[in-house]
């Protein structure tokens, strides 16, 4: 119910406590405000759906229609819901009436409706007439989407009726247009005679148009069943025989298998040899243009008929267009189609599955929804009532819209494209008129209506003179015909049409540039004429003036005055060219519509230069109105001819108020132009020069105005370029350090190229697990921010460690921390070496941290570590994990579980393992009872012999020195190029190398370029330590190294890890890692001092004679195998950084030295 219902009765509610002592201001307020909440209602329209989907008990003849279209309305009904009508706080629903094909039952269904308070119908199904009238009595919109037939277009008897169908007669229409052109009076018409069919129908509604438009059909036969040639006898042959002397032109109104059953027939008897007999096929059913070879093809023959492809040499085919598009329409049909209120499953699912040919009229059951509600919307703004049918369909009459078949009804639009290739245009863009093919070149063929042309030396002259016309703005007259059957001109033909096409074609958008070019090519060329033996053009408009496919004006239709003279175009009754004419010459002048005899005659000789400076004036004001050669006037096009006529003062013009797109000196320029004083009108030499203004800095073509945008945007194309790949190579790594930290880097590889990961089993690995003894109490007694700043801190300082080991970081859940080794990468037996390395040092880290709230707790981590077997495979599609399955991870939990803190729990496997590569101190712990497994024995380890941690250091860094240069090959073979240009730029260096990451928090190092550092690796290295304090860079002596840490002068920081705080824990690692292939031997030896602070220090390195660079910033992920990079300056300034920011700095060899 509508929120207007809910008022009323609200009213109702609150209508008993009104007291007579209440007073009238309160009553008004009262008003006032329902009347406001009144008009914001919401209201639901439900529209009537007349269909034809199911059979009557015992039927079994009966197509349904219905059946593979009706998944269209509750696609449109959705669509127009969620888009303009339900952004109005409207909505839309719709009602199933089923008529099982019966027109009586159709009738029923009509009246129903109208009871359930339908706002419009949709449909009905097959006939149409009688419902039409009940929707005219209702004073209900009916909009068709299948019914053709001819009388409901009659608007004086049905005023609510519309269609979205084309009628029969259309179909009509093109075949009498066909007849008539190639002058054909006497037809045989055949037709097929199905009552499960439409083709009797529009043969009949064919007959009449063919009476009425002077064309004799000699006889009219028909067949009653379908025929398909080659299975059954062929009907044609005996309805040939009969008729073959009556006429020479067959009209066939069936299938396209049909129609080749005639023909082969006519092709048997010897009727097509001498080329004397033609057929006019006409079919219902659309164009198959992705398979046309079926149409010379029998019923499921796979080979062409020979007799056929002779036979369709004689055959024109009248056929409906193809859809545009259609495949992803026919998709969302089918699937809304298997959906409620219709539930009509998909029987190609049971075959394995594919979508269902649709009908076309599922497009016009879609189209007729649209177009109801753009109309309702249209009422509802103007304040109509939405429920009259007159004032919907008012709305509808000649409206523009996008058809679901690709197509654009009810619209005149031209193609309009830059390309200025033939082939193209003959394929895609639009034929403004008749055309011909002459030595590989397209003219325009313009036929003139006379029954002779009689040669006199006049005409002769006249030929002669408009032939030797050359000029770039006049269209080149080519020739004439003078046969009296074929009596045409022959021009250039102007691919992009006329000046009118273009001006009411709204996508293309005019602007100074393109109006000025234009208006200076009629110019010139009226100036070339006014001067040429022509004199005048005298029939002047937007029309004639055409524009090639280089967006050049060329005039046409003048000179050939006494050759036109006399012509009579036989389509003058019509009324449509009727308006036609009069709308042509509302660009005449006044002058010359008064000295004319009438209207209607084609005379130009009445024509002088003034009158078409008159019609320049108004083809001018066009350019800027864009709505006819008036602008917006409701009047008539013979009430304007008849006040231009009539002497008034002042006289009837175009208005020029309002258009604010119009300059002060065109206006002017205007009302000279169509002054009603002939002498009073300047010539086009003084009208150049009064609009120069608006050719001012653009060149004379609009050709040479786009060729000089494009230079000079190509003059900056290539720094653009430059600029779009650095940064999409820049975003392309942020994006891999991103995938990379989500899921370990071979699975990512693979992912990134599109592959499928398959779960993957590992024989052998080494899990560990941590966490945090009594971490569930200091939760309880910190905040919640607290706790994240601990656990940050926390998983840094982890983080920080793990990254110097061949392990992966699987997750983190709360306190509990799960690192493995020996996959993806397969390490042999390294894994539980590096996993027992790892918990060492983490150990050891662990009791220097320092928590930020409480700083005298110490944590107490508790480690349990196992090997075994696993699977290990990416889980879910959306945040996707990388996840380990198996026992072995159950038994390495429950070893951290059994265990104590600050004591590394080792189940017996690993021991072994262990033992075996030697190096570690483990001491048995006994029997422990493990859930699920019984008792076991486990081992406690305890460290690692100096000896054994050497040489795995050293390995270490071996494998990460080959990695670097690993990476280092794979990123220059992969660097992306900057353009495809010529690089004038060669000067730009662009580092190639991914950025080196810091650690995952909010500090960041800088680093410069590892492949600069390769060119000093023999330079001196010197390392210091400086505060925030220091971030200025002073020098600092070796005696206040020390004292640089005080903690009174230092800031707090958010880090607390002392793997960080204290250089001799990662910071030695990573000099020693990941430096190594840059130090020298004896800056290899050097130890590094291990001064205690609370607070981050700064790395800074020093380099002897070193080449300042410039500074890169880095990522903020860490990365396992990328090398450190160096950060160089160009001079002795560095960026200012925030508070706590560390950095890494080169500084000279006279700097206070760190390494002893």
């Amino acid at each position: 119910m509508c929120k207007y219902l809910l008022l009323i009765n609200t009213t109702l509610i609150w209508s008993p406590i009104w007291s007579k002592s209440s007073s009238p201001i309160t009553f008004m307020l009262v008003l006032t405000f329902l009347t406001i909440l009144k008009s914001s209602r919401t209201d639901t329209f439900t529209i009537g759906y007349i269909t034809g989907s199911q059979r009557k008990r015992g039927d079994l003849e009966y197509s349904r229609p219905g059946l593979m279209i009706s998944g269209a309305i509750s696609l449109a009904v959705e669509e127009v819901n969620k888009g303009i009508l339900g952004q109005r706080g409207h909505r839309l629903d719709f009602i199933v009436a089923e008529t099982f094909g019966e027109e009586v039952i159709s009738v029923q269904r009509t009246a129903e409706l109208w009871t359930k308070n339908v706002s419009a119908y949709i449909g009905p199904q097959e006939t149409c007439t009688h419902e039409a009238y009940m929707a005219a009595a209702f004073n209900l919109p009916m909009i068709s989407y299948f019914c053709t037939h001819y009388e409901t277009s009659d608007k004086k008897k049905f005023p609510t009726f519309a269609r979205t169908r084309p009628p029969d007669t259309q179909i009509s229409k093109s075949v009498v247009s066909l007849l008539t052109y190639f002058e054909w009076k006497h037809v045989v018409l055949f037709y097929l005679n199905s009552t499960d069919s439409e083709f009797s129908k529009v043969a009949m509604t064919m007959l009449e148009w063919l009476a009425s438009s002077g064309v004799n059909v000699a006889h009219t036969n028909y067949w009653d069943t379908p025929y398909h040639y080659g299975y059954t006898d062929n009907p044609f042959y005996k309805l040939v025989k009969q008729t073959y002397e009556k006429t020479r032109i067959y009209v066939v109104v069936g299938h396209y298998y049909e129609h080749m059953g005639l023909l082969i027939a006519m092709q048997h008897m010897g009727l097509l040899d001498q080329g004397e007999y033609f057929v006019i096929g006409v079919d219902i059913e659309q164009y198959d243009e992705k398979y046309p070879e079926k149409y010379l093809k029998g019923l499921l023959k796979e080979d062409k008929d020979p007799a056929a492809e002779k036979a369709f040499r004689s055959y024109f085919g009248v056929f409906p267009s193809s859809p545009v598009g259609f495949d992803n329409f026919s998709t969302l049909v089918n699937a809304y189609m298997e959906r409620p209120p219709f539930n009509y499953p998909n029987p190609l699912n049971y075959l394995g599955g594919g979508r269902r040919q649709i009908q076309a009229e599922a497009a016009y059951l879609y189209d007729a929804v649209h177009l109801y509600v753009r109309a309702l919307i249209k009422a509802l703004d103007a304040g109509k009532n939405p429920r009259n049918g007159t004032e919907i369909i008012n709305y509808i009459k000649k409206s523009y819209y996008k058809s679901a078949m690709g197509i654009h009804p009810l619209v005149r639009t031209s193609q309009v494209s830059l390309s200025s290739n033939l082939d193209n245009e003959l394929r895609y863009s639009t034929i403004f008129t008749q055309v011909g093919l002459y030595k590989g070149r397209l003219y325009a063929v313009k036929k003139v209506h006379k029954k002779y042309i009689d040669l006199t030396r006049t005409v002769k002259k006249e030929l002669k003179v408009l032939r030797d016309l050359r000029h770039d703005n006049l269209n080149a007259f080519i020739g004439a015909c003078t046969d009296p059957s074929n009596i045409c001109i022959v021009t250039e033909y102007c691919s992009r049409g006329s000046l009118r096409d273009i001006l009411e074609n709204e996508d293309v958008k005019l602007d100074s540039m393109f109006i000025a070019s234009l208006v200076g090519d009629i110019l010139r060329g009226m100036i070339y004429l006014h001067e040429s033996p022509v004199r005048f053009h005298g029939n002047l408009h937007t029309g004639n003036c055409l524009v090639d496919s280089r967006w050049v004006v060329k005039l046409s239709d003048f000179g050939l005055r006494e050759f036109m003279k006399g012509s009579e175009d036989p389509s003058s009754k019509d009324p449509y060219k009727v308006l036609e004419k009069c709308r042509k010459l509302i660009y005449r002048a006044p002058e010359v519509l008064r000295a004319m005899n009438s209207l209607f005659e084609e005379d130009d000789t009445i024509g002088t230069p003034k009158a078409d400076v008159y019609s320049f004036g108004i083809i001018l004001h066009e350019f800027y109105n864009r709505n006819g050669p008036f602008g917006n006037t409701d009047l008539p096009y013979t009430e304007i001819l008849q006040r231009i006529m009539n002497l008034s003062s002042p006289p009837f013009r175009p208005s020029l108020e309002g258009n604010e797109n119009i300059f002060d000196f065109v206006k002017d320029c205007l009302k000279e132009c169509w002054a009603e004083d002939p002498d009073s009108r300047p010539d086009f030499k003084t009208i150049r020069v009064k609009l120069r203004p608006l050719r001012k800095g653009i060149k004379p073509n609009i050709f040479d105005n786009m060729m000089a945008m494009m230079e000079k945007y190509a003059n900056n194309l290539e720094v653009l370029v430059d600029e779009r790949t650095c940064q999409l190579q820049e975003e392309k790594k942020k994006t891999e350090a991103l995938l990379y930290e989500m899921l370990p880097k071979p699975v990512a590889d693979q992912l990134k190229i599109g592959g499928k990961i398959e779960a993957e089993s590992f024989d052998c690995v080494t899990i560990y697990f941590s966490d945090i003894v009594g971490f569930t109490a200091m939760s309880a007694e910190s905040t919640p921010l607290q706790v994240v700043d601990l656990l940050n801190d926390l998983y840094t300082c982890f983080d920080s460690v793990i990254e110097n080991f061949d392990v992966y970081k699987v997750e983190t859940i709360g306190d509990a921390y799960m690192v493995v080794s020996g996959l993806p990468l397969r390490n042999n037996m390294n894994h539980a070496s590096e996993i027992a390395s790892m918990s060492l040092k983490l150990l050891q880290e662990i009791k220097q941290f320092k928590i930020r709230h409480r700083p005298n707790d110490k944590l107490l981590l508790r480690i349990g570590i196992h090997s075994g077997p696993v699977c290990a495979g990416v889980v879910g599609l959306k945040r996707p994990r990388y996840c380990l399955f198996g026992d072995t991870v159950n038994t390495a939990s429950r070893m951290e579980s059994t265990g104590i803190p600050l004591k590394i729990h080792c189940s017996r496997q690993c021991t072994e393992i262990l033992k075996e590569i030697g190096g570690y101190h483990l001491i048995e712990r006994g029997l422990i009872p493990i859930k699920g497994k019984g008792e076991q024995k486990t081992f406690w380890l305890l460290g690692e012999t100096p000896k054994a941690s050497q040489l795995r250091n050293s390995e270490r860094q071996k494998q990460k020195a080959a990695s670097f240069h690993q990476t280092l090959e794979s990123n220059k073979s992969h660097f992306i190029p900057k353009s495809s240009l010529k690089n004038k730029h060669k000067s730009r260096n662009h580092n190639v190398l991914p950025r080196c990451s810091s650690f995952e928090s909010t500090k960041k190092i800088r680093f410069a370029s590892g492949e600069k550092l390769a060119n000093h690796k023999n330079s001196q290295l010197q390392l210091k330590i400086l505060t925030e304090n220091d971030l200025n860079f002073p020098s600092i002596s070796p005696a206040a190294s020390p004292s640089c840490c005080n903690k009174s002068t230092l800031k707090s920081t958010s880090v607390s890890c002392p793997c960080i705080e204290n250089l001799s824990g990662s910071g030695t690692i990573l000099i020693n890692s990941q430096l190594s292939v840059y130090l020298s031997p004896d800056t290899m030896n050097n130890k590094l001092e291990r001064p205690m602070c609370y607070s981050v220090p700064t790395l800074c390195l020093s380099v002897s004679h070193v080449q300042k660079e410039q500074a890169v910033s880095a990522p903020t992920s860490p990365k396992k195998h990328h090398a450190v990079d160096l950060l160089f300056q160009k001079s002795d300034d560095f960026l200012h950084a925030n508070d706590s920011t560390p950095l890494l700095k080169v500084t000279t060899a006279d700097d206070t030295e760190l390494f002893t």
